[in-house]
């Protein structure tokens, strides 16, 4: 435990998960099934989606990621489970690349 959270371990990695305290209980908080994210990026070409792809499935294994190049947003979908929509921003962020949460 990391000051009011827990991390809890998946495949490809850890979900932080902030944690209440309810009269000296931690409450339990269900974790998704599947969730869908749909992000805006700055992605161009066809080589570029496909390694970022790949980075992202090494991170989310269980999750289908695909990046539509011929919409306007250029939208980086994400669909699985137990992901965090900001640790996808910071990945694609990392590698050169605008990402943000399409509303």
């Amino acid at each position: 435990m990391v000051g009011n959270a827990d991390f809890l371990c998946y495949p490809g990695g850890f979900l932080y998960i902030p944690s209440q305290k309810i009269k000296g209980c931690f409450v339990e908080y269900q974790i998704a099934d599947t969730m869908i994210e749909v992000f805006k990026t700055n992605i161009q070409e066809v080589s570029q989606a496909k390694n970022l792809i790949a980075l992202l499935l090494n991170h989310f294994p269980d999750s289908k990621i695909n990046v539509d190049l011929h919409d306007c947003d250029k939208v980086l979908r994400v669909e699985g489970r137990n992901f965090l929509p900001a640790t996808i921003m910071m990945l694609v962020k990392e590698n050169g690349f605008m990402c943000s949460l399409l509303e």
